[in-house]
């Protein structure tokens, strides 16, 4: 009888430590399954921060692309509607002072290169623009531009981060090119001068078309 009770005694302590196996594994389980989850959940929250601040900082340097120009003492001309032109030397120099002064010597400029020249004939110069001209769309703009005044010719950028090319067509339309590429250029562009040379008159346009040369 006393061995009866004992071996029933064993048995139920046999189940109830399998028993209590079980659960125990489940909760491990559990805990385990509980830890990959929450891992899961603090690295979606770092890659979410991390999104959010790169979107931060993409909208504030997009609401601000002349920062750098303005720390650097670098500052965007005005723009004009007038060309500004200068016949008197042979490689003209537009630079910010000359460009900020009177608007009659721009007067004067502009009406001399535009009602200087005769009918048919094609007015051709050499420019080079210095400033933040490169990585800005600049060629892009002065293509766009070229193609809208009819100018035939070509852009570049050189080595020494300028912004070099050649435009040809009727006096008034290099007039306006010529404006353009001193005082306005491409909307992040900041222009700090443009030198003129080569200032000639061709019987024909020596190209077919406006490049962007490599």
């Amino acid at each position: 009888m006393v061995r009866l009770v004992s071996s029933e005694g064993a048995a139920t302590r046999d189940r109830d430590e399998e028993a209590a196996d079980v659960v125990s594994e489940k909760l491990r389980k559990y805990r385990k399954r509980k830890n990959t989850w929450t891992r899961r959940l603090w690295k979606y929250r770092l890659l979410l921060g991390l999104a959010g601040a790169a979107l931060i900082t993409l909208v504030y340097v997009r609401a601000r692309p002349n920062s750098r120009a303005e720390a650097g003492g670098a500052q965007p001309l005005r723009k004009s509607s007038q060309p500004v032109l200068d016949e008197a030397e042979p490689v003209q120099v537009h630079r910010l002072s000359s460009l900020r002064g009177g608007g009659g010597d721009r007067k004067q400029m502009s009406g001399a290169t535009a009602g200087g020249g005769e009918a048919g004939e094609i007015a051709a110069i050499s420019y080079e623009v210095h400033g933040k001209v490169q990585g800005v769309f600049f060629r892009k703009h002065t293509k766009r531009v070229a193609d809208s005044l009819g100018v035939v010719g070509w852009v570049m950028n050189t080595k020494q981060g300028t912004v070099t090319g050649e435009a040809q067509g009727a006096p008034e339309q290099v007039a306006a090119m010529e404006n353009w590429l001193g005082t306005e250029g491409s909307p992040k562009s900041v222009i700090q001068r443009l030198e003129v040379s080569k200032r000639r008159t061709l019987p024909a346009p020596s190209f077919s078309s406006f490049s962007i040369r490599k």
